[in-house]
C-alpha cells in the first residue's frame, strides 16, 4: 500500500489507471469494506490499481477511528489510499470539476466505485446521478454499491457513532465487523494503579474520536505486535478527583516497560459504568470481579 496525498496544486498523481473507490472513510465498517471488496474485484478484472480515496477535512470529534486506524483499515487490501487535502480550491469545485480536475485528472480513474448515498462536490451538490451523467464524457465505469444491514438496519457511521456514545461496544463492533480500537502513546500516569498493585497502562484519548462512555471496558491490547488480554476504564478517574477524561488500561500478566511505545487497544465489551468507590480497597475489589466478568468475553 502507498499513501498518497493529493491537493489542488498536483496534475497528474497516479500514472498508472485506477479503479478509485470514493467515500468519507472516517470509520471503516462493514458497509466500506463491501466497497473495498468490490474496488479489488473490478480492478483485478479490468487489469487497473485498486485505490480508495478519502478526505481530509477538519478533524473535529466526531470520528470514529484515528486516523492511523483509518488508513490502516484502507490499506489492508488497496494498492494505493489518496488523501484528498481539502484546501479552498477542492472545496470549491462543482461536481464536474471534481470528475475532470479530481478524479480523472489527479488519479487518473478508469472506473469508479461508491456507496448508494455518496455526495461530493461544492455544498455536497454531486451524487451517483452526476457520476453516471458525466462517466461517457469522462471514460470511466461506475459501480454503485446498495447499503449492508445487520439484521433490519443500514449500517453507518452515524448510527455506530450512536452505538459508542451509549456503550453499545458489542452492536458497534458487529457493524464495523471488527472491536473498536483507541491507540495512541503510552504516557506516564500519576502512578495510582501501581501503588494498588494493578499497574496501568495511559493511552490519551485523541481529540479527534467521538465522546465515548465512560465506564469499563472487556479490552485487548497490543504491543510490538502482541496482543494480551486486558480491561480498560475510560473516564475522569472520580475516586481520585481526576479531571480530564482518559483511558487506563490494566493488561493481565504483563509486567513490561512501554513508555512511549505504541499501544492499540480493542473495546470488546461494556461492563459496568463508572462509579466513585469508597477507597482503594473497594476500587481494587471491584476491578478483580471485573476481570473475572472479562473471560466469557475474549
Amino acid at each position: 500500500m502507498r499513501i498518497i496525498l493529493v491537493n489542488s496544486e498536483l496534475p497528474l498523481v497516479s500514472k498508472e489507471p485506477c479503479c478509485v473507490c470514493l467515500g468519507m472513510f472516517d470509520g471503516v465498517h462493514r458497509g466500506h469494506q463491501a466497497l473495498l471488496e468490490e474496488t479489488v474485484r473490478i480492478a483485478k478484472q479490468k487489469g487497473l490499481r485498486s485505490a480508495a480515496a478519502t478526505f481530509l477535512t477538519k478533524r473535529e470529534k466526531n470520528c470514529i477511528d484515528t486516523l492511523d486506524i483509518q488508513l490502516s483499515g484502507l490499506g489492508e487490501q488497496m494498492d494505493f489510499v489518496f488523501v484528498f487535502l481539502f484546501d479552498e480550491k477542492l472545496r470549491g469545485e462543482n461536481p464536474e470539476e471534481f470528475i475532470s480536475h479530481s478524479l480523472k485528472g489527479a488519479l487518473n480513474a478508469r472506473h469508479v466505485v461508491c456507496g448508494f448515498n455518496f455526495r461530493f462536490g461544492h455544498n455536497r451538490e454531486g451524487d451517483t446521478r452526476a457520476l453516471q451523467a458525466f462517466s461517457r464524457k469522462y471514460g470511466y465505469g461506475l459501480s454503485i454499491v446498495p447499503p449492508v444491514k445487520e439484521g433490519a438496519k443500514v449500517i453507518s457511521s452515524t448510527r455506530i457513532r450512536a452505538y459508542l456514545r451509549e456503550g453499545k461496544i458489542d452492536e458497534a463492533n458487529r457493524m464495523l465487523g471488527r472491536p473498536f480500537a483507541l491507540s495512541g502513546f503510552v504516557r506516564m500516569g500519576n502512578q495510582i494503579g501501581r501503588t494498588l498493585k494493578m499497574p496501568t497502562i495511559n493511552v490519551p484519548i485523541d481529540p479527534c474520536v467521538i465522546e465515548l462512555q465512560n465506564g469499563v471496558y472487556a479490552s485487548k491490547t497490543e504491543i510490538d505486535g502482541e496482543i494480551y488480554e486486558s480491561i480498560t476504564n475510560i473516564g475522569t478517574a472520580p475516586t481520585f478527583q481526576e479531571k480530564k477524561k482518559i483511558s487506563e488500561t490494566f493488561i493481565l500478566n504483563f509486567h513490561q516497560d512501554v513508555y512511549n511505545k505504541t499501544a492499540k487497544i480493542f473495546l470488546y465489551h461494556f461492563l459496568r459504568g463508572e462509579r466513585k468507590f469508597s477507597g482503594p480497597d473497594e476500587l481494587v475489589r471491584t476491578i478483580k470481579g471485573d476481570i473475572e466478568r472479562c473471560a466469557q468475553y475474549y
